[in-house]
């Protein structure tokens, strides 16, 4: 499981850089807010799937947990997007986005959420 996450945070770190070296910062941006809306999507999918009784609850775990390693990849590759032009570099800032991002998620799942 724990791989698992690790390669989503890893493609969606490449993606994103990709994204940002084809289109600039708005199909970054834009590539984003359509991960996020197949978040939710994905999340009324297996709300419907599984019946429970509160889609809400489950767009919300999926969002907080999926939500910050998106948003902080997007993040970091913007605020290096002035000085850094190397791919390597690209590279390794939405990397270590995803990473922070994939902890705050857990963190906000664990403890402020209660999930587990």
């Amino acid at each position: 499981m724990t791989t698992l996450f690790l390669l989503l945070v890893l493609a969606v770190s490449l993606v994103a850089v990709g994204a940002f070296r084809v289109g600039g910062l708005r199909w970054l941006w834009l590539l984003c807010t359509l991960a996020l809306l197949a978040v939710i999507l994905l999340s009324l999918v297996l709300s419907a799937v599984y019946s429970v009784p509160s889609a809400w609850l489950v767009i919300l775990y999926l969002l907080a947990f999926v939500g910050p390693p998106v948003l902080l990849a997007t993040g970091s590759i913007t605020l290096v997007s002035g000085f850094a032009r190397t791919l390597p570099l690209q590279l390794a800032s939405a990397f270590a986005g995803s990473i922070i991002g994939l902890a705050v998620g857990i963190v906000v799942v664990v403890y402020v959420l209660g999930g587990w």
